[in-house]
């Protein structure tokens, strides 16, 4: 079969490697974030054709949980994710705010989890689920000049063998805006930013999310 031409802010999805088999799409840059079982091809596609002026976001599962990739180029094997189940495509003027949990508190626990729910931006998903287990950044918002960003920062220990299971060990919020170039973080924005914790800036849209000590709630 011909393959379907894409243009720079569009990619298509085939069902085998090498870009063979069924195609699917091409879907185009927008706000939302298409879902594949409603598209029809949950855990079906193999590589992708991604178009020279966006970026594509893939997730393994729903809720952003599991494995999440980032293309900016066509992709022979995406088999990496496990299954694609949702995707959103993003233009490349926009910053697409990356975050990762780190743990330095030095405490028992062998991991915790980030609960971040997004809101006042072009949001890449409403929650975002990380572990300080993680060692790749996972996409929490895609910005523009016009929109800046809040997410809620709710961690909480997640290791089954530690006495505090279940406990919340920080609870806040975080502040992100873009001056067009680079997205930074507006700290005097952020002062329900969790007092245990700080902010590392890896890049122009990469953070390290840093527990320095462990406080239980």
């Amino acid at each position: 079969m011909e393959n379907t031409k894409i243009t720079a802010r569009t990619v298509l999805f085939f069902s085998d490697f090498s870009f063979e088999g069924s195609q699917y799409g091409p879907y185009e840059v927008t706000d939302k974030v298409y879902d594949c079982v409603r598209e029809g091809f949950n855990d079906k596609a193999y590589s992708v054709k991604v178009g020279s002026a966006c970026s594509l976001h893939c997730w393994e599962h729903q809720g952003a949980a599991g494995v999440y990739r980032e293309y900016k180029e066509d992709q022979a094997n995406i088999n990496e994710l496990h299954g694609l189940s949702c995707f959103k495509i993003v233009p490349e003027e926009n910053q697409v705010v990356k975050i990762r949990l780190i743990d330095h508190s030095g405490s028992n626990s062998n991991e915790y989890t980030l609960f971040a729910k997004i809101a006042g931006s072009i949001g890449v998903m409403p929650e975002v689920i990380t572990t300080s287990n993680d060692n790749d950044y996972i996409a929490v918002g895609d910005m523009t000049p016009e929109h800046d960003m809040y997410i809620s920062v709710q961690v909480r220990d997640t290791d089954r063998a530690s006495s505090n299971y279940g406990e919340f060990v920080a609870n806040g919020a975080l502040y992100f805006k873009t001056d067009g170039v680079e997205a930074s973080v507006d700290w005097d924005a952020s002062l329900n930013y969790p007092k245990n914790m700080t902010v590392e800036i890896k890049g122009n849209n990469l953070f390290n999310l840093i527990i320095d000590t462990v406080n239980f709630m």
